[in-house]
């Protein structure tokens, strides 16, 4: 799933949404990774990958090393650094191009028990400037009380 979240002056953000079955990390989901990030690429506009990738790495609170090399392949930022499963794990990332700090898209990230799963609520801020509100402009033609030259019709007749 992705979403595009516009704010003002036509910024917009994509954010595309990954759940990947727990098993073993392969080249195919390697390779089909890249493809998703190439895709990402050419639409020449801000990216955030979310999901639920479950690929742990060898070393606990590591992402599987195929996964980080295809973030570092594509200068992307993994944000989540600290265990998102009871097992201690990190299954649940937030990816970003966020190199430059002073264009930074992610903020305020932060991890906490959800008592409903296995798995650990992880939230974040998205800096995406908000919409300028509507504004509606309104016209109204002069209003005057009908006289008997301007209004001949019998709803003119009565006195107001």
């Amino acid at each position: 799933m992705a979403v595009k979240l516009v704010g003002r002056r036509e910024t917009s953000v994509l954010v595309a949404c990954i759940y990947r079955p727990p098993g073993p990390v392969s080249s195919a989901f390697s390779d089909q990774l890249c493809q998703l990030l190439d895709q990402l690429v050419l639409l020449n506009t801000r990216f955030v990958v979310v999901g639920d990738l479950n690929t742990p790495g060898d070393i606990a609170g590591q992402i599987h090393h195929h996964v980080a090399d295809v973030f570092t392949q594509y200068a992307l930022r993994q944000h989540v650094s600290v265990p998102t499963h009871v097992a201690g794990n990190i299954l649940d990332l937030i990816v970003s191009q966020d190199s430059q700090p002073s264009r930074q898209l992610i903020s305020a990230l932060a991890v906490q028990s959800a008592y409903f799963s296995d798995h650990h609520l992880v939230t974040c801020r998205l800096r995406v400037p908000p919409a300028p509100p509507v504004t509606t402009t309104y016209s109204y033609r002069p209003t005057q009380q009908p006289s008997a030259t301007t209004c001949s019709s019998p709803d003119c007749s009565t006195s107001l």
